[in-house]
This record gives structure tokens, sequence and C-alpha cells, in this order.
């Protein structure tokens, strides 16, 4: 048993008891405190719940603990008010912009890849050469796909002659495939790389895209986020606000969405699709209020700039889409 001396215990930020008039149970050094002065041990009971375990890793390795409620109501609820005290210097409150954005983004995707993953598991049974709910091939299901409406009405083309080399017509679909992307070497590697795929079982396949693809998409979204900051200084260029400001801003403004979109897919995920509307009402009147908030602008300037930044925002995702799906078949299977 865990034994407690009374009046000797403190409690931590996340009630975890502590024991900081107590010696320290590794090195036994007497010297009071909250960790120990010769091996740096933590001085808190190690037997405690599930409670207090998961407190504590919100509060030792994401630093989001007791700041996390305060943090979120002013998040999802006062647009651009956490930007604003930003830049206001008065910051002890809330959580940081960086780590509030890497802790929503690792909540969206990771809820992304286990609601896509679970996706390919249920409905892969039903993908057979045959319909039959026996394993097929990627290619074998796209070339069903793909068949011609004479093979549809069961017209059925004598058999090849095994003593007739094989026509380039006769070859599977993924063997066919031409692909240019302007290098000749990136252009083997994603033909032989395609190849790989169309020959792997149906289900195999698609779920190694995916992960491959939610793999880099939180990579691809942060490299993004100066672009995005870029555009928002431009639109901004008159104004007394530095580039990482702007950044501040767009750190807050994908947190958000990232949390909206993770409730949403939560809420449809159970069948409240009015939820998920809703939300996506929501986030578009955020943004505006937003931009009004942080950069104290009129009425009608603010939506000019809005509407501009909708259709940049648009337009940059637009061009990250071919390097992203490059990576992924590049990636997928490696």
């Amino acid at each position: 048993m865990n034994q407690k001396t009374e009046g000797a215990e403190g409690a931590t930020g996340s009630g975890r008891p502590s024991h900081e008039e107590e010696p320290c149970r590794n090195c036994g050094d007497p010297t009071p405190g909250a960790f120990c002065p010769t091996c740096g041990q933590r001085k808190v009971d190690v037997q405690v719940s599930l409670r207090a375990l998961v407190g504590d890793l919100l509060e030792d390795q994401l630093g989001v603990g007791h700041k996390l409620p305060i943090t979120l109501v002013a998040l999802f609820f006062r647009p651009g008010h956490l930007t604003r005290r930003y830049l206001d210097g008065k910051v002890v409150r809330y959580i940081r912009p960086f780590k509030l954005y890497l802790v929503s983004s690792l909540a969206l995707f990771l809820l992304v890849g286990f609601l896509s993953m679970r996706g390919v598991t249920e409905i892969g049974t039903g993908w057979g050469p045959a319909g039959e709910g026996e394993a097929a091939t990627l290619g074998e299901v796209l070339t069903e796909d793909m068949a011609t409406p004479e093979a549809e009405a069961g017209v059925t083309q004598a058999p090849p002659d095994p003593a007739q080399p094989e026509e380039e017509d006769e070859l599977p679909w993924y063997e066919r495939v031409e692909i240019n992307t302007a290098s000749e070497r990136l252009d083997t590697l994603l033909e032989a790389r395609l190849v790989r795929l169309g020959r792997m079982d149906t289900q195999d396949a698609i779920r190694e895209i995916l992960r491959t693809l939610l793999n880099y998409s939180p990579t691809l979204m942060f490299l993004l986020l100066p672009v995005f900051a870029g555009a928002l200084k431009l639109l901004y260029i008159r104004g007394p606000w530095y580039y990482v400001e702007h950044f501040v801003f767009v750190l807050h403004i994908h947190a958000f969405l990232f949390g909206i979109f993770t409730v949403s897919l939560l809420a449809g995920g159970i069948g409240l699709e009015v939820v998920s509307s809703g939300l996506t009402i929501w986030a578009i009147i955020y943004i505006y209020l937003a931009l009004r908030r942080v950069y104290g602008q009129g009425h009608l300037k603010t939506a000019l700039k809005y509407w501009t930044l909708g259709w940049i925002y648009f337009w940059i995702l637009i061009a990250a889409i071919p390097p992203l799906l490059i990576v992924t078949f590049l990636m997928a299977g490696a």
C-alpha cells in the first residue's frame, strides 16, 4: 500500500498527491521541495487514478491542463479574443497559439485516420472479383468498375492465344497508365508504385494510400501556415501589424477550424447532421468576426478582405494537392 504522511503532502495541478517535505524516494536526499535537487525526481505518488494520470499527461507533456477549459471557451465562442489577448501581452491564462494548433491538429487527424480505416474495413468485405466477398486486388476492382458496355451486357470475347504476344490493350490498366510530371525519373517511380498498388489486395492498398495521405496531410497544412500568414500580410499591408502577428492569427483560426471539424465528424458519426450544419455556418461567421476584432476595420472592408482571403486560401490548397498526391503515391507501401 502507498503510505501518505499527514500534513506533509500537497497536490499537483492535476490533483496528484505530492510529498514535498519527505526525502526523495529515489536517492534519499532529505531536502524539501517538489523536485529532488540531486536527481531531479518529482515527489509525487505513482499509484494514482486514471483521471490523475490523464491530468498529468495534459499538464506535463502537452502543457494544456488547467488552461484547457478557458482556452476552448475563448477559442470557440469569442472570435479573435485569443489573438487579441496575445497581441496585448495577456497570455498566461491561455494555451499558447502554437501548442493549441498542434493539439487541435493532432485531435482532428487522429479522428479522421480512425474513421477512414474503420470505413475501409467495413466496406472491404464487399470487394471481390465476382462480387462474392472474396479478396481482390485494387487493379481487379478498378478494372471491373471500368468495364465496357459490351462486357456489362454479357458479351464475351475470345480468350487470348498463348502463342501470341500480349498486346498493350490487354495489359492491366495500371500498367498502361502514362504519367507525365516533366521529370522522367519521377514518372518512372510513380508508374512503378502504381503497378505495385494495383497488384495489392484492394483493402490493403486503399488502407496504405489513406495511411500515407493522412501521415503527410498535417505536415502539408503546417508548411502552408506561413503562406496563409503571408496572404494576410498582403491584405493588410498598410496596417501596423508585423508578419508574426498575422501568423498568430492564422494559428488560432486553424486551431478553431480543426476543432470545429473534429466536433462535426463526431456529431455526424452519431447522426446529428444538424449540428454539423450549424457548426459550418458558425465557422463562416466566426472568421469574419475574428477579422473584425483583430484588425478593427469596418464591415465593408472586412467583408471584401474576407472574400478575397477565401479565394486565396482555396487556390493555395488546390495548388498543394498535386504535390501531396505525388508524395502519397511515392511513399505508399514504401
